[in-house]
């Protein structure tokens, strides 16, 4: 299995506007590959691959990731980077989710893993999860059909996610997999009835909690968007305990069937690959409690799940319909921001990142732009719990709240942006940054400071000019005469030198 790029160019040559894209998916069980040709608004698969690691059964109680659970998820990597050679990390988005959430040791892990696959890795939240899923299992819908229900069934969590069209109203991410399920309660492998009553009041009280806001809404059509689950229909259709999909008879009967087997092998499901009979009794209990506590009468299997969701997210952004730029202008509103103020300061910030990104590097990682304007944007949403060290709440709301579009590493630049958009420029803060991000933090933190200044009186900003020469230096160039005639801006300015001189980076104001 060489470059798949070689392949593209020898016996499918790309069309003129046509680019390929990847996403991989870091599960709990098993590791996913897609690779699709984006042509216009459509996607065509064209390569997938997919091998258990079993990521999730490495963790201990503690978060540690054992040596062979790391092994072959290094292993796998390295294979699925081969054949990404030649793709730029803008035509890969790799994500990791609830194994990598829980895996206390997962920046170590991650810098490994990026080293082997290429490409960065995202670990991305279970709200993010969900909206992710819900894309990649309602990929045709519209804004005027009928609501729906996606439930994704992983390895260490659920995603229950109820939408109506093509966004997503309702979105939960369970603490319960079909890995973790199975571990927990049946152990050894072996299905007792009270094994399986147990798994039940388990995953009935995880569900219990959501399933009420679920039910009011209501929805149309019941989707399932994972493995677990398409296994579940293969072998309800292939018993006859099925015509389609699945029912709460199938499931009743599965449960039954597991029980009876008692210890459930391979060779008792044909229907499977092998790697997903041991954990088909959590999955199937997990299954159970959700279709009772959400009274589902038939599910029917989502064309997609979150790797087509990634796909779906990659040719948005690459569309100019970013979900980021929608999700930061809600928050601007939740909040009751100065919207005005807000893009006020970006344009500034945006305007010192187009002078200066060449000589800094900045232009390496074109996104640091965006991750600009959007820190600049948000810049004040500390202000709604108070004025007072405003600066940290900000980075606390950044870094914590359900942000649909944007990784764990993405919310924790646009909260240490937040933090230091005053005061000392903080090196223990900056060393929070995933390493990737890291070496633009510093650089991105003395451009929003420099426009939050400038803006700080909220009257507008006389024609200005950036520029640098060198990573460590750059200058600020105002109309003669305007720092006399403001003197209160020039204090501040006078600060932010002295702050930034500290920092290693030296900024010359001229009039």
């Amino acid at each position: 299995m060489g470059p798949l790029v070689e392949q593209v160019r020898e016996w499918w040559p790309l069309a003129r506007g046509e680019r390929l894209l990847a996403a991989i998916d870091l599960g709990s069980n098993s590791f996913h590959l897609i690779v699709a040709r984006l042509h216009g608004r459509d996607l065509h698969v064209i390569d997938r691959i997919k091998e258990t690691v079993r990521l999730r059964s490495g963790l201990s109680d503690d978060g540690d990731l054992a040596p062979e659970a790391r092994t072959r998820a290094l292993s796998c990597l390295s294979r699925f980077g081969d054949r990404l050679k030649g793709m730029d990390s803008a035509q890969v988005r790799a994500v990791g989710t609830d194994a990598l959430r829980r895996a206390g040791d997962s920046r170590d892990f991650l810098e490994a893993a990026e080293a082997a696959l290429g490409h960065p890795i995202e670990i991305i939240s279970g709200y993010e999860e969900a909206r992710l899923i819900y894309a990649g299992a309602t990929p045709d819908v519209s804004e005027g059909e009928e609501a729906r229900l996606v439930l994704d069934i992983g390895g260490g969590s659920t995603e229950v996610i109820l939408g109506q069209g093509a966004r997503p109203k309702l979105l939960e991410s369970l603490g319960m997999g079909s890995v973790s399920l199975t571990e927990r309660c049946f152990d050894g492998g072996e299905v007792s009835r009270s094994a399986m009553k147990r798994a039940l009041r388990i995953a009935r009280g995880e569900i219990s909690g959501v399933a009420p806001a679920y039910r009011r809404v209501g929805w149309g059509r019941a989707l399932g968007a994972s493995g677990t689950i398409r296994s579940i229909a293969a072998i309800a259709e292939a018993r006859g305990w099925s015509e389609s999909g699945i029912t709460p008879d199938s499931l009743a009967a599965l449960c039954d069937d597991l029980v009876a087997r008692g210890r459930p092998e391979a060779d008792d499901y044909p229907e499977l690959r092998p790697d997903r009979v041991p954990i088909l009794p959590g999955g199937t209990a997990i299954l159970s409690a959700v279709f009772e506590a959400l009274d589902i009468e038939c599910m029917e299997i989502a064309p997609g799940a979150l790797r087509e969701g990634l796909l779906e997210d990659m040719a948005g952004r690459i569309r100019h319909r970013d979900v980021r730029d929608r999700t930061v202008t809600v928050m601007m509103g939740r909040y009751r921001m100065d919207r005005a103020h807000g893009r006020a300061v970006a344009r500034t910030a945006v305007e010192a990142w187009d002078a200066v990104a060449a000589p800094w590097g900045l232009d390496q990682r074109p996104e640091t732009r965006e991750f600009l304007r959007w820190a600049a944007c948000l810049h004040e949403i500390g202000m709604a719990v108070s004025h007072s060290q405003h600066h940290r709440h900000g980075g606390y709301i950044l870094g914590h709240a359900d942000m649909a579009g944007f990784s764990r590493d993405d919310q924790s630049m646009l909260s240490v942006l937040a933090r230091l958009q005053r005061k000392k420029l903080s090196r223990r803060v900056l060393d929070e940054l995933a390493h990737r991000h890291r070496p633009f933090g510093l650089h991105l933190a003395c451009l929003l400071r420099v426009a939050i200044v400038l803006h700080r009186a909220r009257d507008g900003i006389p024609s200005l000019a950036f520029s640098a020469d060198r990573p460590t230096a750059w200058t600020l160039t105002l109309p003669e005469g305007w720092l006399e005639r403001h003197p209160l801006l020039a204090d501040d300015l006078a600060e932010e030198v002295d702050f930034e001189e500290a920092a290693g980076l030296r900024l010359e104001v001229c009039s």
